[in-house]
């Protein structure tokens, strides 16, 4: 076998990660900072609940009084779900929209909870 056809065998073989596959690394950035958010409103809103805090969302707080805390984050992994799905569709250069438009509020929301919690 020719070196310059090996090569070719050998890159195509080669598994690739998810920042090759078509998820750039920022954007990868962007999807953890969602989550991370995800669950820092989560912890926080448990935390704050647990200590005389009221929800002040209507939709999660009809959420957290019909099935608890679990219904709570069944709730966001669908918002998450429902936002990797129209990610998947979006053209490559509008994308980036999506986690931050999921990551921001629920950064918003913790930061908000942590600051109710400390007063």
């Amino acid at each position: 076998m020719a070196p310059e056809t090996r090569v070719r065998t050998e890159e195509s073989t080669r598994r690739r990660s998810p920042v090759r596959a078509g998820v750039g690394r920022r954007e990868l950035a962007l999807w953890l900072f969602a989550v991370g958010a995800l669950l820092g409103d989560l912890l926080s809103t448990q935390y704050g609940l647990a200590n005389g805090l009221t929800e002040g969302n209507p939709v999660v707080r009809e959420a957290l009084e019909r099935g608890g805390l679990l219904s709570h984050g069944l709730l966001k992994a669908g918002i998450l779900s429902a936002g990797l799905g129209v990610w998947a569709v979006l053209p490559e250069r509008q994308r980036r929209a999506v986690p931050l438009g999921l990551g921001l509020p629920w950064c918003c929301a913790a930061v908000l909870n942590a600051t109710m919690l400390v007063a």
